[in-house]
């Protein structure tokens, strides 16, 4: 469909992209992969079109190929109303609508004249066969759809765009682009300004995208799921691999292994090779050997050194030695705001060395929540029980804004960290962030947003503290610093508290979850795949308990079961009966597995009984209203 050959960019005399080459085909799924500042970014832009290349070559195997590319950048009209928008995304249909409506006019118009109507019906015909054909009619329902899936409410249709945050606009610049249905759909962190349920609602919309996917992102979880192709990006090169990002990352760690292995046997026989010359040069009888040794060096392709493991962030926290057993304990908390109540109803203890994610909805008060907890808000009513040895650092989503951008990366760390703390201790700690040589030296105001991110952490972390509040950690992170904070994280001995919307990430992290839904909070035992595999067991319990109690009472309605003097209607029924106590049992049976510890703890089995919970419970329905058929 698509044919990358050699394509070649660069920036300020330094090639970001060189001899690029691979093909996009049609309904693949691809992941770009690579550190941040290896040309993804840069890679989509000039498959879109929206930036030249140097060199090489892009092939569209057909011209007519519709390309899109959801950027950071919102180009919606503040003064239109949100189904304006999306409407202009149908543009195909929204002509082919106008075009019938003046057919029909004129079809009303020449009604008294047969020869001109038949003209104008088989217009109409064919035209309304196309619309039928792209599923015209069901464009409301499709814009319904994807606004919904998206966390926008019917309401919202109505509101003009500059009603909306910057954030939920990047949400309507996505809502349109997935109504295009592209033929290849490029996405630059498609997360970003998503909640978790929308998150997974897209998931399951692109799993079934008829077109093909060009991924970059640092939501592992969503990569994992979504991509069969990976491309890694490094040193300006490209290579494709087969397989999710996991499947990746275990061919790539055996590439390394491998290249190190031959760069070394080499150097082993280059030094080998070298000893022989040197010794043996002055040696008459072995002059001509000597001489080809040496003509075969010259000749031979130096491998070059294998490439260091790209830096990572490497944190290390220091933990304040207290004895506790609950760190919180909270009831009934209420955050009252000019324009509305925040609740959380319910009672939750939290005790020490627990790492607990808090999750619902955004605006369902997760960072309110987190704020009362840390003390920042102390105006809120319930009550709240904090244990005294308790030393609560607090990372808070803007705290970015906290940076003094006169300063430079050295001075705002010093200004926070301990009294005695040493200058070698502070050039460490920045080290561990990234910040090495002259890098502590850069002013705040020409610093990246990953730069900001990782220098607010670092000076959060350069105390002692028993407890870890974090909200949002990882926004501004790459897929390997997130990873190296969770190791980390996992090596602290303390409590954490999390928000965070990368799912993998706090599958890593935390062993408990705590969901804010409609003002109550629920706790629930396990990571976040446990949680969710509790939640579909729950609901899908819930609609099968609904589904049985139907057809019980459908049943006993009709209480005399027909008689019937065919024995093999009798052994069907029989059998029906069987199948359908089988099928419970194994239903009882996922249930028992499910809350095992040692099960709960695992997100792959977690995630293979759900959907087989999924399947049996399917199987049961039409089970019964098989049974139900048999004997009515």
């Amino acid at each position: 469909m698509i044919t990358i050959v050699n394509l070649t960019k660069s920036f300020g005399g330094r090639n970001i992209l060189e001899n690029v080459s691979f093909r996009i085909l049609p309904k693949d799924r691809i992941g770009l992969a690579g550190s941040n500042g290896s040309g993804k970014t840069t890679l989509l832009k000039l498959i879109a079109g929206r930036e030249d290349y140097d060199a090489g070559n892009i092939i569209l195997e057909d011209p007519g190929i519709k390309i899109s590319l959801l950027s950071q950048l919102s180009i919606l009209k503040p003064d239109h109303k949100v189904i304006d928008e999306m409407r202009s995304s149908a543009g195909e249909i929204t002509q082919i609508e106008a075009r019938l409506r003046l057919l029909e006019d004129e079809m009303s118009a020449f009604s008294g004249e047969p020869e001109l109507l038949d003209d104008i019906v088989k217009k109409y015909g064919l035209l309304t066969e196309y619309y039928d054909h792209i599923r015209g009619k069901d464009i409301d329902w499709e814009i319904d759809r994807i606004l919904q899936g998206l966390g926008f409410s019917l309401k919202d249709k109505n509101r003009y765009v500059n009603e909306f945050s910057g954030g939920w606009q990047m949400r309507l610049e996505f809502a349109k682009l997935l109504l295009l249905k592209s033929d290849v759909l490029m996405l630059d962190e498609p997360t970003n300004h998503l909640d978790v349920q929308a998150v997974e609602w897209l998931e399951e919309y692109l799993a079934s995208y008829v077109g093909a996917l060009v991924i970059v992102s640092h939501d592992r979880y969503f990569l994992n799921r979504l991509t069969s192709k990976t491309i890694y990006l490094s040193g300006a090169h490209a290579k494709m691999y087969s397989g999710n990002y996991d499947s990746f990352l275990k061919q790539k760690e055996i590439d390394e292994e491998l290249l190190y292995k031959r760069y070394k046997q080499q150097q082993s026989s280059i030094e080998h090779d070298l000893r022989f010359i040197e010794r043996f040069r002055y040696k008459a009888t072995l002059a001509s050997r000597v001489k080809s040794r040496e003509k075969m060096l010259e000749k031979k392709k130096i491998l070059a050194p294998p490439q260091k493991k790209e830096k990572t962030i490497h944190f290390a926290f220091a933990l304040e030695e207290s004895r506790m057993s609950r760190v919180f304990k909270f009831t009934n908390l209420e955050k009252s705001f000019p324009s509305l109540t925040v609740s959380f109803n319910g009672e939750i203890e939290i005790e020490a060395g627990e790492r607990v994610s808090f999750v619902g909805k955004n605006g369902c008060g997760k960072t309110t929540l987190l704020n009362i907890l840390s003390g920042k808000d102390k105006d809120y009513s319930g009550k709240l029980k904090v244990h005294p040895a308790a030393t609560i650092k607090y990372y808070c989503q803007n705290q970015v804004m906290e940076l003094v951008e006169s300063n430079t990366v050295y001075q705002e760390i010093e200004r926070t960290a301990p009294f005695d703390m040493t200058i070698s201790e502070i050039r460490n700690r920045l080290a561990a962030f990234l910040f090495f040589g002259d890098d502590v030296f850069k002013k705040v105001a020409v610093l990246s947003g990953g730069e900001r991110a990782r220098l607010s952490i670092a000076k959060k972390l350069c105390s002692s503290a028993n407890v870890l509040i974090l909200d949002e950690p990882t926004n501004h992170l790459d897929i390997d610093s997130r990873e190296a904070l969770a190791v980390a994280l996992n090596d602290f001995d303390g409590t954490v508290l999390l928000v965070s919307h990368d799912r993998y990430f706090i599958d890593q992290v935390c062993g408990r979850t705590v969901e804010i839904e409609n003002g109550r909070l629920s706790s629930y035992k396990g990571n976040y795949s446990a949680y969710l595999a509790e939640r579909k067991k729950q609901s899908q319990k819930a609609e099968l308990l609904e589904k049985t109690e139907e057809h019980k009472k459908r049943i006993l309605s009709n209480p005399i079961v027909k008689q019937d003097s065919s024995k093999a209607l009798k052994r069907i029924i029989e059998q029906k009966e069987l199948e359908i106590e089988r099928a419970e049992e194994r239903i009882k049976t996922i249930e028992a597995l499910m809350a095992d510890e040692t099960i709960s703890s695992d997100s792959n089995k977690i995630y293979k009984l759900s959907e087989e919970y999924g399947e049996i419970s399917a199987l049961l329905e039409k089970l019964f209203e098989e049974y139900d058929k048999l004997i009515s």
